[in-house]
């Protein structure tokens, strides 16, 4: 079943995306364990995929923003052309 998940950006704007399923990624994760070759191996990887989590979060947010501002100003400009 599909809900709607908020994402809280900077400057207090609020979007939301469709979300299909719940993708419980952990931000930071830290595994202690003893570390053999192939756990620092899956540690790297995994340290990876978090990090690469984090990087596309961002650029959602990025464009997010961009195109929330490009509404406003055609919207600002609609209405300069208006009055």
């Amino acid at each position: 079943m599909s809900q709607l998940q908020a994402i809280q950006l900077d400057g207090g704007i609020t979007i939301y995306i469709e979300a299909n399923e719940q993708i419980n990624a952990p931000v930071n994760h830290v595994v202690e364990t003893e570390t053999t070759r192939s756990s620092r191996d899956l540690q790297q990887t995994t340290q990876r995929a978090i990090q690469n989590f984090a990087n596309l979060q961002d650029a959602i947010k990025t464009f997010a923003v961009y195109i929330l501002n490009s509404f406003k100003q055609i919207a600002d400009r609609v209405l300069r052309r208006l009055f």
